[in-house]
């Protein structure tokens, strides 16, 4: 599992992998082990033939930076599903997580108003923009974006985008660098199928547990017409957002024509993982050698 390409010092959640670094994975997973397009790893998983080096490729979210990868697969002739959330590619704007860790380092002033409450927000410290991967928050600008992610990572729909329209309003707008925003629709279309396959991330990458099942139902279908409208394809396997699912998000996948589904779970696929929750390994920005020590020599 990779999100996006690139260097980026603020990753608490280890989404990102140098160009140079997913080169050399790209050229040990080559030459060393069996690359398979996600749908036939689904499928020869279900008929109990995967081979055991077997591994699929797949980013979530949709950034730009997946550009940078696409003629690195293509020299290896290797394939990649990317997972798209449909409407925020469609909106064409920054991931709301991306812009909230911004507005938070670059905050202009002492407080934050966020539905009615009033928050301290304290002084910028020249750390806040270096947050390595799974250690907790050190500075306190960091640890007040780890507040705010948390409230906001429980709303979805207008909810959320009334919140971020309040913190937007106190905030100068800082522009992303254009590899770390999202794919553009053209920049989709103009992907080779290939070397990519386009897979559904939701509508609006909520937390599916979090949403009645009329509002799983709509993320999960309406999401796949909308990625094929996108794209020219309907997409054939589907990713939790967040890695986040409940029995009720699981029949809905499978109700809606999906051939299979990944989760997170940082475990290997198993002969008992079932195909709308295939387990994944979350790829770090790593050498290759460290990558082959993650499957096992």
């Amino acid at each position: 599992m990779y999100h996006r390409i690139g260097a980026d010092t603020f990753d608490p959640w280890g989404l990102s992998v140098e160009k140079g670094r997913f080169a050399s994975q790209v050229e040990w997973l080559a030459g060393q082990r069996t690359v398979l397009p996600l749908d036939g790893f689904a499928k020869a998983h279900r008929e109990h033939r995967l081979p055991p080096d077997a591994v699929a490729l797949t980013f979530d979210d949709g950034y730009a930076s997946i550009l940078d990868a696409v003629a690195l697969l293509d020299r290896h002739g290797l394939h990649a599903t990317v997972y798209l959330p449909v409407e925020l590619i469609e909106r064409g704007r920054a991931f709301w997580w991306d812009e909230l860790a911004r507005m938070v380092i670059g905050w202009p002033g002492n407080a934050l108003l966020l539905d009615g409450v009033r928050s301290p927000v304290p002084p910028a410290h020249e750390q806040d923009r270096f947050w390595l991967p799974d250690v907790p928050p050190r500075t306190p600008r960091q640890k007040l974006f780890q507040s705010l992610w948390s409230r906001l990572h429980a709303l979805h729909g207008q909810a959320l985008e009334s919140a971020m329209a309040q913190l937007r309003g106190q905030a100068a707008a800082i522009e992303p660098n254009a590899m770390d925003g999202p794919l553009t629709p053209e920049q989709a279309r103009s992907i080779s199928p290939s070397t990519i396959t386009f897979g559904s991330h939701g509508l609006t990458h909520p937390s599916l547990p979090t949403l009645s099942d009329k509002e799983k139902l709509r993320e999960i279908s309406q999401s796949r017409a909308r990625c094929a409208s996108l794209t020219g394809t309907a997409p054939a396997t589907f990713a939790y957002p967040f890695g986040d699912f409940d029995e009720a998000s699981i029949r809905l996948v499978a109700q809606a024509g999906y051939t299979c589904a990944c989760a997170t779970g940082e475990a290997f696929v198993a002969k008992q993982s079932g195909p709308f929750v295939l387990p994944r390994l979350r790829v770090g920005n790593w050498d290759a050698g460290d990558l082959r020590d993650l499957l096992g020599g």
